[in-house]
């Protein structure tokens, strides 16, 4: 095959990922990512272009295969340890279904070859709450058919993880978030997750940005998983929460709830336990109008 690209991941990457876990771990993680990402490149036949900009828990890089057809090849950091051969074992079950292909996987799970969404820009907010959740139930539709499979953790272990995260990243909103928000916030959830009746195979982060605009059929197809087992309701509750942050969330509810079969109240209730995780884990102008939301959410309820 041609001599090996050369690829990077920038400098601003690099230094959040350093302000958030450490430079020697993340050092230590950079030097094992180039290493196997060379084994990929080699045993796989591909031909990596160069970085991806995307999420926080892996590196992703765009490359090719042998027959020239459009891969990604994800790189799992070591803080997402918990995410480590569940994500192979979502993609599995969902078979390419509602979610990126998974074509190579290495036994440990810490690399993927995942097939590329064209063109592959995130799902943003159309103007039309209606239409949006008629696209994006669709997706979630499929994503909760899939067979559920049996190592996969339950939900609420995937919640004391995603709450941890957020304790993580509390400090610079104090103003906002307090660490006793933040744990009554995760005992309601988890206490939601393990009350659930019907449960299935969770995306877990059914984020805009993790649902990618594909040419086949206008669909969308969902990445970066966080998987676990439990409430059917949280990946159309977090979209609902997220989409348009403090706005309109009550009435995505209800129409998620018409469109999935699902209980409106229920959808309610998970999105004012989840917004407490997100003022700490967004960005700062959404985890602004998060923490309004909370707020007008609790005088409402006066």
């Amino acid at each position: 095959m041609a001599s090996r690209a050369r690829w990077e991941i920038p400098a601003d990457v690099v230094s959040r990922c350093m302000c958030l876990h450490g430079d020697d771990v993340v050092r230590q993680w950079l030097a094992e990512a180039n290493v196997l990402a060379a084994s990929c490149e080699e045993e796989w036949v591909l031909r990596i272009d160069g970085f991806l900009p995307g999420g926080s828990l892996s590196c992703v890089l765009a490359c090719r295969r042998d027959d020239g057809s459009p891969a990604v090849l994800k790189l799992l950091a070591p803080w997402a340890a918990e995410s480590t051969g569940a994500e192979a074992l979502a993609l599995t079950a969902w078979n390419g279904r509602g979610a990126a292909a998974l074509l190579e996987r290495t036994p440990d799970g810490r690399a993927l070859l995942l097939s590329r969404v064209s063109p592959g820009t995130a799902f943003v907010p159309s103007g039309s709450d209606e239409l949006d959740c008629e696209r994006v139930a669709g997706t979630l539709r499929v994503l909760a058919s899939a067979p559920t499979p049996d190592e996969l953790p339950p939900l609420s272990e995937a919640l004391r993880a995603r709450f941890a995260r957020a304790r993580g990243m509390a400090g610079q909103r104090q103003e906002w978030i307090t660490a006793q928000d933040l744990d009554d916030a995760e005992q309601r959830a988890v206490a939601l997750a393990i009350s659930a009746g019907d449960r299935g195979l969770v995306h877990g982060d059914a984020q805009d940005k993790n649902l990618l605009l594909s040419d086949l059929g206008g669909t969308l197809v969902a990445i970066d998983p966080e998987p676990s087992v439990g409430d059917r309701h949280f990946d159309a509750a977090l979209w609902a929460l997220t989409h348009r942050p403090g706005v309109g969330v009550r009435e995505r509810c209800a129409l998620l709830a018409g469109l999935l079969a699902l209980d409106a109240t229920r959808l309610w209730e998970w999105c004012l336990v989840l917004a407490v995780a997100e003022v700490a884990l967004e960005v700062a102008d959404r985890a602004r109008a998060h923490h309004e939301f909370l707020a007008q959410a609790s005088h409402d309820a006066r």
